[in-house]
């Protein structure tokens, strides 16, 4: 039990890194999913383990706040990621629609550019 939990904390570690890079979109929503299930997995297999003996109860607290704490900072991470993405598509946004304006375009034609770049994922 002890090995199978030194390793789910290095592949999570590796995803942890990988999610860093990449917070966004498809691959950062399924490392949250995939952490989660696993601690849930491994919650309920370090309970039974505690119970039979198998593992010391403050080795499976220790390696169950470790997944709490890495589930919560993946998480942070992508809201973190998501709002930075939205401001700064929104700075974008005003300066183009500016930029528009300025060489002539129409109101209405700057403001759909910003819409549609306010909008673009």
């Amino acid at each position: 039990m002890g090995h199978d939990m030194a390793r789910a904390r290095e592949v999570a570690a590796v995803w942890a890194d990988k999610f860093g890079r990449e917070p966004n979109g498809d691959v950062g929503r399924l490392v949250i999913q995939i952490v989660q299930s696993l601690s849930f997995d491994v919650a309920k297999h370090l309970h039974a383990a505690a119970c039979d003996g198998e593992v010391n109860i403050e080795d499976a607290l220790t390696s169950l706040k470790d997944l709490a704490l890495l589930v919560h900072r993946l998480e942070r991470a992508s809201e973190l990621s998501e709002k930075r993405e939205k401001e700064l598509r929104a700075a974008v946004a005003q300066q183009a629609e500016s930029e528009a304006q300025k060489q002539g375009i129409s109101k209405d034609t700057a403001a759909a550019i910003r819409a549609a770049i306010e909008g673009a994922k």
